[in-house]
């Protein structure tokens, strides 16, 4: 039950976030859903960790030393795969400069991904 609870809680909360960069990208063709990606992910983590802190008792957390690490090499890994992601530059027609995100870019997120969940798991 909480397993699904917190999925359900999750997809309610990042919905919006998600649609907001659909309609960026598919309908106003613009890179606004890269940065609602990136702003909603830091405004997550910056809230969810000093709620923790606040609601814990005495202000002190214990926290399993391998969970912390794993979770903070894990969040290491995307920002770096999502960096060289963004990194590739290409030029249209016109002489504008737009990013250019491959398959291989796309596949190696979702392995990190799939890694991570198994070992998770």
């Amino acid at each position: 039950d909480d397993v699904a609870g917190a999925t359900l809680m999750a997809a309610g909360a990042s919905s919006p976030e998600l649609f907001s960069c659909l309609t960026s990208i598919f309908v106003t063709k613009s890179a606004l859903g890269l940065g609602c990606i990136i702003g909603s992910e830091l405004f997550n983590q910056l809230i969810i960790i000093s709620s923790a802190i606040l609601s814990a008792r005495h202000g002190h957390l214990r926290l399993n030393k391998e969970i912390v690490l794993r979770e903070v090499f894990f969040y290491a890994l995307s920002i770096a795969l999502l960096y060289y992601a963004v990194s590739d530059r290409r030029e249209n027609e016109d002489g504008s400069i737009r990013l250019h995100i491959s398959m291989l870019d796309g596949g190696l997120m979702i392995l990190a991904y799939v890694v991570y969940v198994l070992i998770c798991g």
